[in-house]
């Protein structure tokens, strides 16, 4: 094996590791993740009031960019999830450009966050970044709407915040996940306050920069599904927080019927005719806006 090929061996194996942890704390901690329709998000985040309420207070505020990032999440979501009737082993032939779909989906869905309070223009993904994780994350009124993994920072005194054994009560995950989740964190920091979206910008950075067609000659059938599950599974978490978020900030009832809009939509235009829609790209998000539709008094309160 080359020295190019082994080094990008390393780099997959890494990732794939560091993937793993973040969605075996879902697996572990959600305890009916299997059902991908945000059960468990809903029951994990805690709505700050004061937080939606001034928001909402804004009457004149445009959030026609919040929308449509909404909308650009969805997309690259129903992008990462196509062709639903394939295995996963099928879906991962181009790995390069599934990690690059999965992350797009992600910060779509932090800017869609980020966009129901700062309309500012050309904003650049490291500094969007900077804001969510800073803005979000960290600040009191906010913190805890976002449940583990999503919450952790590493500080910039290299600390993670808040600490891990006060969000997961699952003891191999503390010792073995936990310090992996650390590790990627570190890795990544530059001295300042690091999320692990700034991983996930990392992670795309590293899969464009790499020879893209040695992904597909190297790497066994068993590897690359793990790595799709995870992914999967990470952003169907992180899509339910950001369709809640928009829910609590702008209106359930407008952000349900724009996600119905988009299902029917897309699956006219972008699906093979006569498929069920369990076989869709848009299958989680249609999971999804019905639990949502289930949930919408306490969505709603």
């Amino acid at each position: 094996m080359s020295d190019a090929a082994s080094k990008i061996m390393d780099g997959f194996f890494k990732h794939q590791g560091y993937l793993n942890s973040l969605a075996d704390l879902i697996r572990i901690e959600y305890p009916v993740y299997q059902s991908y329709n945000c059960r468990d998000t809903l029951s994990l985040v805690k709505f700050g009031k004061t937080h939606f309420s001034r928001i909402r207070e804004k009457t004149d505020f445009d959030f026609s960019l919040a929308l449509k990032n909404m909308r650009n999440a969805w997309y690259h979501e129903a992008a990462f999830n196509q062709d639903n009737r394939l295995s996963a082993e099928e879906r991962m032939k181009f790995t390069a450009w599934k990690i690059i779909q999965f992350y797009y989906s992600v910060y779509c869905g932090l800017s869609a966050m980020m966009r129901c309070t700062n309309n500012a223009e050309q904003i650049g993904h490291k500094k969007m970044i900077n804001l969510f994780t800073n803005d979000l994350l960290l600040k009191e009124n906010t913190k805890n709407f976002f449940p583990q993994p999503f919450c952790f920072v590493l500080n910039s005194h290299g600390y993670i915040q808040p600490e891990f054994s006060s969000k997961i009560d699952w003891d191999y995950g503390l010792r073995i996940k936990c310090p992996q989740i650390e590790q990627c964190l570190k890795e990544v920091s530059n001295g300042h306050k690091t999320s692990i979206f700034h991983y996930f910008l990392e992670l795309r950075n590293w899969v464009n920069y790499e020879d893209s067609y040695i992904f597909r000659r190297l790497y066994s059938d068993k590897a690359k599904p793990q790595m799709f599950n995870d992914m999967q599974l990470i952003l169907m978490n992180f899509l339910s927080i950001t369709e809640l978020y928009l829910m609590k900030a702008y209106s359930p009832k407008k952000i349900i019927e724009m996600a119905n809009t988009f299902i029917n939509e897309f699956s006219r235009y972008m699906e093979p005719v006569g498929i069920p829609l369990s076989s869709r790209s848009v299958w989680q998000l249609n999971n999804r806006v019905q639990y949502y539709i289930e949930s919408l008094e306490r969505i709603d309160d």
